[in-house]
């Protein structure tokens, strides 16, 4: 398993207990083999790929890239799963009394991992069962 976080903000993270959550993730979804690369970047930066890549032109928090479909995922050795792109603005922003930042990047990369593993939360079925997984997933990081 490889995991790769990158910071391209001023907003201090903890990368060891992103790390350790994350892995739970991998290892809870029987997924130890892939690699992941988690990137925080700034709102202006992610409205960018947002416009780029979605067309839609605003900041979001959080978007996938999936090397796992397509045209080209037959042919990746290393299992590479793809990148999550968070925005630590906009989950700054979202903090409340229940909910530190650490919690909300937690919820983001879940969030960004199903859409990965090919979840869509366009369609009603998806939607039920991507709630249901993140939840027990964010249950599994905070039992420790």
């Amino acid at each position: 398993m490889s995991l790769v976080i990158e910071n391209r903000t001023n907003i201090r993270v903890n990368k060891t207990d992103i790390l350790q959550a994350t892995k739970k993730i991998l290892n809870a979804l029987d997924m130890k083999k892939y690699s992941l690369n988690i990137i925080f970047v700034t709102d202006s930066e992610i409205r960018g790929l947002n416009k780029q890549y979605r067309k839609i032109d605003k900041a979001t928090d959080v978007l996938s890239f999936s090397l796992l479909e397509g045209a080209f995922s037959n042919i990746n050795p290393c299992y590479e799963m793809g990148d999550i792109v968070v925005s630590l603005e906009t989950a700054k922003h979202r903090i409340t009394k229940k909910n530190n930042l650490t919690k909300e990047i937690y919820k983001l990369i879940i969030h960004g991992f199903l859409h990965i593993a090919g979840f869509d939360h366009q369609l009603k079925n998806d939607t039920d069962k991507m709630r249901s997984m993140e939840k027990k997933l964010i249950n599994l990081i905070e039992q420790g």
